[in-house]
């Protein structure tokens, strides 16, 4: 019976050895994924950022399109400066561009090296993020007729409505065989 606990007692210890390597080996793997994950995570956070600050630059500057090309410039890149996203610091660069075929459109690029905390451990370098964002200024409508004319139909009475910054004009036209003229009635200011 003593033979047989002294072999036991050597089998449990070799198995204590081994635990030892594949605890070592276990841990090594998940604090690297936990190093890969943490890194990832910066650079996506960085990603939103940079897209959410090329988003407000191209709206902020779109407003002075296209008549006035470099003052949208100037705002955009304000914009993304007050956003964290300087011009020429830190390796990052805004680019403000109108879209060649589109003269209402304004195109945002950021781009930026950021720098990740433990990819240098297992040989990975920093990582370019590039976001950009296009915003297209709509002009306004012109309501209504620009030159106030009002087709003539036999017999016919023709309202129409204009609608301008100031007040409501009311415009009633009566058609009849004769010519008669529209008469033009100033309704209520807003």
């Amino acid at each position: 019976m003593v033979i047989r606990q002294v072999y036991i007692r050597c089998r449990d210890d070799a198995r204590r050895g081994q635990m030892v390597v594949v605890f070592a080996l276990s841990i090594a793997v998940f604090v690297g994924a936990l190093a890969l994950g943490v890194d990832l995570s910066h650079v996506r956070t960085e990603a939103e950022n940079a897209q959410r600050a090329a988003n407000a630059a191209a709206l902020a500057g779109v407003i002075f399109m296209p008549n006035y090309q470099s003052q949208a410039t100037y705002r955009a890149q304000e914009e993304a400066t007050k956003n964290g996203f300087t011009d020429g610091q830190n390796s990052t660069s805004v680019t403000v561009s109108s879209v060649p075929p589109y003269s209402y459109r304004l195109r945002v690029t950021i781009s930026e090296l950021v720098p990740i905390f433990f990819g240098h451990l297992f040989g990975l370098g920093n990582v370019r993020i590039s976001r950009s964002a296009t915003a297209e200024y709509l002009p306004p409508l012109q309501m209504g007729s620009p030159d106030y004319v009002l087709t003539r139909t036999k017999n016919k009475v023709i309202h129409s409505t204009h609608f301008s910054s100031r007040s409501v004009v009311k415009v009633m036209a009566v058609a009849s065989a004769g010519p008669t003229p529209a008469r033009v009635q100033p309704h209520r200011r807003l």
